[in-house]
């Protein structure tokens, strides 16, 4: 029996956390360059996307639906773009961020990691 026997590829935070998957960091209100063209004054409304995003490699294997929640926003007023992404600041999120380290195993760790 092997202690620590490799992680598969699919929950492996190595290879499941990059590219367009790679974690990224808080971002403030942001104002968007409009590259060509121009966004129209009558367009006015916020997008919000909620998602993972793990704020420290995790202990073991990785579901992507789990992590620390993070919102992104496009807010488009008066014919301007302003982008912004925050941490959900829950207790598991403050415990691990003052930790500097994971603290809570996620849920799959018990399912796919020997003990």
């Amino acid at each position: 029996m092997m202690i620590n026997p490799p992680l598969h590829p699919s929950v492996d935070p190595k290879f499941v956390l990059t590219g367009n998957f790679a974690p990224v960091n808080e971002m403030p209100p942001t104002e968007c360059l409009v590259v060509e063209g121009e966004l129209p004054h009558s367009l006015d409304g916020v997008y919000i996307r909620n998602g993972p995003n793990p704020q420290h490699q995790p202990l073991g294997p990785l579901n992507l639906l789990e992590g620390d929640g993070m919102l992104h926003s496009v807010r488009i007023s008066q014919g301007h773009a302003t982008f912004c992404s925050r941490y959900v600041k829950t207790y598991k999120y403050k415990l691990e961020r003052d930790a500097g380290v994971p603290m809570i195993p996620n849920f799959f760790l018990r399912f796919l990691w020997p003990r």
